[in-house]
């Protein structure tokens, strides 16, 4: 019979399901096979934040116990009578699970296996296995489902360190003064997919709309590059200090209203980053009109820039054409706009990089914001040389477009003014 054990698998881009309730006490036969490798979890992958799983099979019968909340599994033991128990897992050879001694191995093979489920996420049932959430052993701490370096020596071991250099140049600052250690993956939004590709990082799989928090998805808003996903991070957001430089994404003007003014999308993790300025902050866009006096798009950039602002935030903008997964095309609440909006006052949007010829503005910059952009303005979107290429041509992104307006029930989207 095949040995059965309690494993920590390394699969990753496995979206788990819904978790089960938990049983009562019970004797249950399995018998089933092993497990598909696609079941189990990764060191990140789990359902409770800051966890860890391991994964328990459970081809011969196994006790559900609720006080405590522990599942118990009988096992062939190795050949040379040793435990083929996970080492990095909870164990209790003669504690809670056998309160009556390992005679109450269920009549299977001679060994035992414990596996503890009260981490406030409880465990996940499949046909063949059970996977269980336990502490994450020091220095594998995981944050949802995205891992964390606790320093840059830590980063350049990992795929994400190759990640960090081919977008940025070089992996975030080992300063402490500038606050990037412990980096936590998902602080970005962005994640430039074919990059993931050529650095081997690997992901969750993404999904077209997110769920829940920190999920990976694949569309935000009608103005996004082609080949990113992003990381969902519920609202609401808080705006940015005047003179921050923040990572933003912007495509040339699609509807002739940006002589004036360049809108541009917050997008940490583009690699491109904006210098606010002077900035103000808004929740809609009508806000705005009204603080300013303003009659449209254009004659506010123009008053906000001749009032001493660089530029403007919107942290609330409801865009149902925009932001295709937000709750009115989707119906899932939370998701009542999904991003937020910047204006650079002093830029003008018709361009890819916010101005006439080949200058590229100084207010842009790549790297880790400490180097200049060269920006290509036959491009369709904002770009800095050494960035992955943010562009795509005429016929796909018309494509692009009609998908986009067949998804929201057709129509062109339009800056509304409220």
């Amino acid at each position: 019979m095949s040995h059965i054990v309690c494993l920590t698998t390394i699969m990753l881009g496995f979206a788990p399901p819904a978790k089960v309730p938990r049983a009562t006490s019970s004797a249950v036969a399995a018998g089933v096979g092993d497990p598909s490798w696609e079941q189990c979890y990764n060191t990140c992958d789990c359902f409770v934040k800051g966890k860890t799983c391991t994964c328990c099979v459970k081809k011969y019968d196994y006790y559900v116990y609720t006080d405590p909340a522990e599942i118990c599994f009988a096992y062939e033991p190795a050949s040379d009578g040793s435990r083929l128990g996970n080492s990095l897992g909870p164990d209790y050879p003669a504690g809670p699970c056998f309160d009556s001694g390992v005679s109450q191995c269920f009549d299977a093979p001679n060994d035992c296996y414990c596996c503890h489920y009260d981490y406030s996420g409880g465990y996940q049932e499949f046909d063949d296995m059970f996977c269980f959430a336990y502490t994450a052993p020091q220095g594998d701490e995981c944050s949802g489902t995205w891992p964390v370096f606790a320093d840059q020596a830590a980063l350049q071991q990992s795929q994400w360190g190759a990640y960090f250099t081919q977008l940025y140049g070089s992996m975030p600052p080992d300063d402490p003064a500038q606050g990037w250690y412990p980096l936590h993956i998902d602080w970005f939004w962005l994640l430039h997919d074919l990059t993931l590709i050529t650095a081997k990082t690997e992901t969750p799989n993404a999904k077209t709309c997110p769920d829940a928090e920190l999920d990976r998805y694949t569309v935000n808003n009608y103005y996004q590059p082609p080949s990113v996903s992003w990381i969902w991070h519920a609202y609401p957001f808080q705006a940015f200090a005047s003179n921050s430089w923040v990572e933003v994404i912007h495509e040339a003007d699609p509807f002739g209203d940006e002589h004036y003014g360049m809108w541009l999308q917050y997008a940490r993790g583009s690699g491109i980053f904006f210098d606010i300025g002077n900035t103000i902050a808004f929740p809609e866009h009508g806000d705005a009109m009204a603080h300013f006096g303003a009659s449209g798009n254009e004659d506010m950039s123009r008053k906000a820039a001749a009032a001493g602002y660089d530029s403007i935030q919107f942290l609330a903008h409801v865009d149902h054409t925009s932001y295709q997964c937000d709750t009115h095309n989707t119906g899932k609440p939370g998701f009542d706009y999904m991003g937020f909006e910047i204006v650079a006052v002093k830029l003008t949007g018709t361009y890819a990089c916010g101005a006439a010829g080949t200058a590229t503005p100084d207010v842009l910059r790549r790297g880790w914001a400490d180097t200049a952009c060269d920006c290509d303005n036959s491009m369709q979107f904002l770009n800095c040389k050494g960035v992955p290429v943010l562009s795509r041509g005429a016929a796909a992104e018309r494509r692009f477009r009609e998908q986009l307006a067949n998804a929201t029930g057709g129509g062109s989207p339009s800056r509304s003014l409220i």
